[in-house]
């Protein structure tokens, strides 16, 4: 029970079986050569020797199966079908001298020194016999591909394997064929024999199951549905053969649904198909960059693609946030300390009303520089949630805060709410006050109108909520705008500040928009929120 040591290893149990069957299997030859010799006895004997080949045979290709990390094949329903079909094909053979399915006829020669037992084949019989031999090929190539895949680590138990797995279908061909030098002398419980001695040699003297190639095949496939970035394997012509969950969730399809279909239903190909995949894909408001290689058989013949699919949205917004800070940063500090430069010349006057004009307006510079720089910190901060969770947000109360604290700090403006007091949405709390404030306080700091008004309404959307900002100002001026929905730091409006930039950052970080709409009676600014409920 070597072998059994190792039982939580794939094949080992097994393994295990096949040698308590090929024992038992060896136990009634020797007591039809030496004990037995009641007819009856020895025709039951020849049922239950077949009842037990067929069963050691089954455990050797499930053994075969389960260590080379093919189990999957079968599933947790597939065992319990071949389990169930094994326990029926042994009853059946047990029970064959009552029912006679299994042989026509059983001939027991008595007449030397060992009985010899003869026997007509039934149809199932035959059918047994055809099974046991198909699976014989086929647990072969799967044993001989693993080892070939794996021959550094596995040179020395090759041989036992092979040699041992094939003894026992020698010994039957032997047998089928009539070819033995003596019928009283069966060669098959010597081919089993020689078939479990030689894998549990190799179990316990060349580490059968310390290099085992169940653990690399089902790791391989592990490690392929856990990968961040997504992996498609197709054919030469297109067709989806393999697909991992990264790359599912990325292409917006069903795992299942995608297998066996063209690529070119997930996203778009060039004129020559998977050998022309785009390198850059966009997909569901993601950017998503692409590297295709070919996969070659040993002659060097292409099988297929193997399409990698990274996710480098936020990289890129990273590195569009580096360029538009360094270009204002840089430009605006600059400019505002050449005014305070000029200003601080200007102050060197003996009239002490223009001194202290030219103090207050250095003073008023300063403090812009100031809040530039929080602005410029605060960025960071408000962009990054891997230390925040996503929560139910009462939308009016957001409203209601931002809403006194800009009634607070510009006590001249009118500002009007109107929100359901049921409205919420499942997203980051403190983003979504952010983006709101800004947005909100953008639309009064720069109306200059006597009457100056804002006004915030928000209501359910399809997917989440629109929280809608109005104002009566002079409007956002087109080329803002159009820097920060083009989105490039090129186009940059350096005049301005990091207000409505943060908030278009923060929004896609949230996983909504912003719309704005400019008329002559102010700016409109729609700001869509999706719900995450789902986390």
């Amino acid at each position: 029970m070597y072998t059994f040591r190792y039982r939580t290893i794939p094949g080992a149990l097994w393994l295990t079986a096949m040698n308590i069957v090929v024992c038992v299997y060896t136990g009634t030859y020797i007591l039809l050569a030496t004990t037995i010799r009641a007819p009856e006895t020895l025709a039951f004997l020849e049922h239950l020797q077949l009842a037990l080949g067929t069963l050691s045979v089954a455990c050797w290709f499930l053994f075969v199966l389960t260590y080379t990390g093919r189990a999957e094949l079968l599933g947790r329903r597939g065992h319990g079908a071949v389990v169930a079909v094994l326990a029926g094909v042994f009853v059946l053979n047990l029970t064959g001298p009552l029912h006679g399915l299994v042989f026509a006829e059983v001939i027991v020669d008595l007449s030397g020194d060992v009985p010899i037992v003869d026997t007509e084949s039934n149809a199932i019989h035959v059918v047994q016999l055809l099974a046991l031999f198909s699976l014989s090929p086929i647990g072969l190539v799967y044993l001989h591909r693993s080892l070939s895949e794996h021959d550094e680590l596995f040179s020395e138990q090759a041989f036992a394997l092979i040699v041992g797995s094939v003894s026992p279908y020698v010994a039957a061909g032997i047998d089928v064929m009539q070819l033995e030098p003596d019928p009283a002398m069966p060669l098959l419980p010597l081919g089993f024999g020689a078939m479990s001695v030689a894998l549990t040699y190799a179990a316990a003297r060349h580490r059968l199951f310390e290099f085992v190639p169940a653990t690399r095949r089902i790791g391989e496939a592990r490690a392929l549905q856990q990968l961040d970035d997504g992996i498609v394997i197709v054919s030469t012509d297109g067709t989806v053969l393999q697909i991992n969950e990264s790359a599912s969730q990325l292409l917006d399809c069903d795992r299942s649904a995608c297998l066996g279909e063209p690529l070119s239903t997930l996203h778009e190909t060039g004129d020559h198909g998977p050998a022309d995949v785009p390198k850059t894909i966009d997909r569901l408001g993601r950017r998503l960059q692409t590297n295709r290689s070919a996969v070659e058989g040993r002659t060097g013949d292409v099988m297929g693609y193997a399409i990698v699919y990274r996710d480098i949205t936020e990289k890129q917004q990273r590195r569009q946030r580096i360029k538009v800070l360094n270009r204002l940063l840089r430009h605006n500090v600059r400019n505002e300390l050449a005014v305070v430069e000029g200003l601080t010349q200007l102050a060197d006057t003996d009239d002490p009303k223009q001194r202290r004009q030219r103090i207050d307006e250095i003073e008023t510079v300063i403090e812009g520089l100031v809040d530039l720089s929080r602005q410029a910190h605060s960025v960071e901060r408000h962009l990054s949630v891997t230390d925040r969770t996503i929560e139910r947000v009462p939308v009016a109360d957001v409203v209601v805060r931002v809403a006194e604290r800009l009634r607070q700090e510009y006590p001249t403006a009118d500002v009007d709410t109107d929100v359901p007091a049921e409205l919420a949405v499942s997203t980051y709390a403190q983003q979504f006050e952010v983006v709101l404030e800004n947005i909100a306080e953008n639309g009064i700091q720069h109306n200059e109108a006597a009457d100056a008004h804002l006004s915030i309404t928000a209501a359910r959307d399809a997917d989440g909520v629109a929280v809608r900002v109005t104002d009566n100002g002079p409007g956002i001026p087109p080329h803002k705008l159009q820097a920060i929905e083009a989105s490039e730091s090129s186009q940059l409006y350096h005049g301005s500040g990091l207000g409505l930039w943060l908030s278009s950052w923060v929004v896609t970080v949230l996983g909504g928009d912003l719309d704005f709409e400019v008329t002559d009676e102010g700016t409109r600014v729609r700001i869509r929120i999706p719900d995450r409920s789902d986390g």
